[in-house]
């Protein structure tokens, strides 16, 4: 059976094999959008009011001096010295 073949039975099939055509994949995926935006609770989601709701006065995060300027530890582990260059004589 060529490609030709394969292809017209393949969607001639289609409905029988549980598959959507581009119509029915956009209304499904539309509809499933539409759920999740209107009920996020029911998928473990939050709205942006209830996030805002959990701050009682402070950020949620906050930026430290010490995480913002200290350097990891790998970074200066690996720093070449004068005395381990490769280029060194």
């Amino acid at each position: 059976m060529g490609q030709s073949a394969l292809v017209s039975t393949y969607y001639a099939n289609a409905n029988g094999a549980s598959l959507y055509n581009q119509t029915q994949y956009d209304a499904n995926r539309t509809t499933g959008r539409n759920d999740v935006i209107n009920n996020p609770n029911t998928y473990s989601l939050y709205t942006l009011s209830q996030i805002q709701a959990l701050n009682v006065g402070t950020p949620l995060l906050q930026k430290t001096q010490r995480m913002a300027h200290s350097p990891s530890p790998s970074a200066s582990a690996k720093a070449p010295t004068s005395s381990t260059s490769p280029h060194s004589p």
